[in-house]
C-alpha cells in the first residue's frame, strides 16, 4: 500500500510589541499560557518539569469544529530567540515555531503554524487552509491584544502568510497603514491599546 499523502495548511504572522525579546520568549514559549490570549485554547498545562528543549504540555483546543488535546513537546529551543513545537496524532500534526526578534522600539514576535493532515482525513484541502488561518488569527489577535503596544508614534507593521493549495496570499498590513496616513487626519484613526496585565518575566 503506497504511504498517505499529507495536505499542508500553513498561517505565518508577526506582531510588535514594546516588550523586550526575553520578556516576551519567556512568556510565549510557554504554552499554558495560550488560556489568556488564544480564544480556541480551552487548558493547557505541564506535563513535565522540564525547561526548553523536551519541555511537554497538553493543550485542549478547538480545530476543525472539534476539541482536541494536543500533546505538545519543545522540539527546538533557543533562548530568547525561538523555540518550536510539535504535537503528534494519528490523523494530523502540529507544529508551531515563534521566534522573538529585537527591533528598534520592542520586539518583533514572528508565529509560523504548520498543520499536516493525513489522505485519511476527510476534510477537503480548501476548509483546512480557511480554518487553519481563521484558528492563527484569532490567536495572534488575542496575543497582539496581550502584549504591550509599541509606543505612540512606532507604529508596527505586521505580516500576515496564509499558504495552501500550491498558492501564496500575502498581505501586507503596512501597505493598509501606509495608505490610511495618506488620508486626512489619519494620525487620529490608531489609538495604541492598553495592555491587559504584565508579560510574565522568562520561564525560571
Amino acid at each position: 500500500m503506497p504511504p498517505l499523502t499529507r495536505r499542508i495548511a500553513r498561517y505565518r504572522a508577526a506582531v510588535d510589541t514594546a516588550s523586550s525579546p526575553s520578556d516576551v520568549f519567556g512568556y510565549v514559549s510557554d504554552l499554558t499560557t495560550t488560556r489568556a490570549w488564544d480564544p480556541g485554547v480551552s487548558a493547557a498545562t505541564r506535563s513535565n518539569d522540564l525547561r526548553g528543549k523536551g519541555a511537554e504540555f497538553r493543550v485542549t483546543a478547538e480545530l476543525l469544529g472539534r476539541t482536541h488535546e494536543l500533546d505538545y513537546q519543545v522540539i527546538e529551543y533557543e533562548p530568547i530567540r525561538a523555540v518550536t513545537f510539535l504535537a503528534q496524532t494519528p490523523s494530523f500534526d502540529s507544529q508551531v515555531r515563534i521566534t522573538c526578534a529585537a527591533i528598534e522600539h520592542g520586539t518583533r514576535v514572528i508565529w509560523d503554524g504548520e498543520l499536516s493532515l493525513t489522505a485519511a482525513h476527510r476534510v477537503g484541502t480548501a476548509v483546512l487552509n480557511a480554518a487553519y488561518a481563521k484558528a492563527g488569527a484569532r490567536a495572534l489577535a488575542g496575543l497582539r491584544r496581550t502584549l504591550p503596544p509599541l509606543r505612540p508614534g512606532c507604529d508596527d507593521v505586521a505580516r500576515v502568510i496564509a499558504e495552501g493549495d500550491g498558492r501564496g496570499l500575502a498581505r501586507e498590513l503596512g501597505d493598509f497603514h501606509a495608505r490610511r496616513a495618506r488620508r486626512p487626519g489619519a494620525a487620529l484613526l490608531r489609538e495604541p491599546q492598553r495592555p491587559r496585565g504584565p508579560v510574565p518575566g522568562p520561564a525560571d
